[in-house]
């Protein structure tokens, strides 16, 4: 499990997996930082997963573990078109 990240401030929010590897990985978000985390998605390759909800806070659980390595980046921006 990651440390969450703080991504209140961003409108639009995408989670980008690279590597090669055999596991799952759960994102996980609140939307507040006094909530607890819930899944927002789960991933087992590669690629990018755009998160439509607001949430203040983000991060991944690696579960299931095999092999490989696992690079992963989050990006937002807070401009709304």
């Amino acid at each position: 499990t990651t440390n969450p990240e703080s991504v209140g401030h961003l409108r639009q929010l995408a989670v980008q997996l690279d590597g090669t590897f055999t596991a799952t990985i759960k994102i996980q978000g609140r939307l507040h930082p006094s909530l607890a985390m819930v899944d927002l998605a789960t991933v087992s390759a590669p690629g990018i997963t755009a998160i439509t909800l607001p949430v203040s806070d983000i991060q991944l659980t690696v579960s299931g573990y095999a092999s490989g390595t696992i690079a992963a980046w989050f990006a937002g921006f807070n401009a709304q078109l």
